[in-house]
């Protein structure tokens, strides 16, 4: 029997509200990591743990990066992206946040150097590689993109 692919799985969380000049996400800037710090991220994103549905680590990554709690009404499934980069393979699922209640704040110092809102429209170059193409799925409608194969 062949053996199967084991992926490694992670949750992103996509963040929004009306601007001045426009639809804003919220992005965190990555610290003390080993991965892309100094880097821009979704404002929570995170590793799926075993026996861990997806809605339930989106719902744990929201309460330990930004302090809100959820429940799995509030999230909307944005998109599946299909990830290879360098000799790592992931799943990443992105999920929309219906309505933001309460107030963001960075909890993990260590990992988070800073959350800001930026507009959609104009993210920071020094972003991780797949997530423009999340917000383009977002913003599109399109619910499933491979990068980096």
């Amino acid at each position: 029997m062949k053996e199967r692919f084991l992926t490694a799985s992670a949750v992103m969380l996509i963040i929004t509200r009306g601007g001045s000049d426009g639809e804003e996400i919220l992005l965190q800037k990555r610290c003390g990591t080993g991965y892309r710090d100094g880097f821009y991220d979704l404002a929570v994103a995170g590793h799926v743990e075993k026996d861990e549905p997806l809605s339930a680590a989106m719902i744990r990554e929201a309460k330990e990066e930004i302090g809100i709690e959820l429940t799995p009404d509030e999230l909307k499934f944005v998109c599946l992206i299909h990830k290879r980069s360098g000799g790592e393979v992931y799943f990443n699922s992105y999920f929309k946040l219906k309505a933001l209640s309460g107030t963001p704040k960075i909890m993990e110092k260590e990992k988070c150097a800073a959350l800001e809102w930026h507009p959609i429209c104009r993210l920071p170059e020094n972003i991780v590689e797949d997530r423009p193409l999340a917000v383009e799925c977002y913003l599109s409608g399109d619910s499933f993109k491979e990068y980096g194969w």
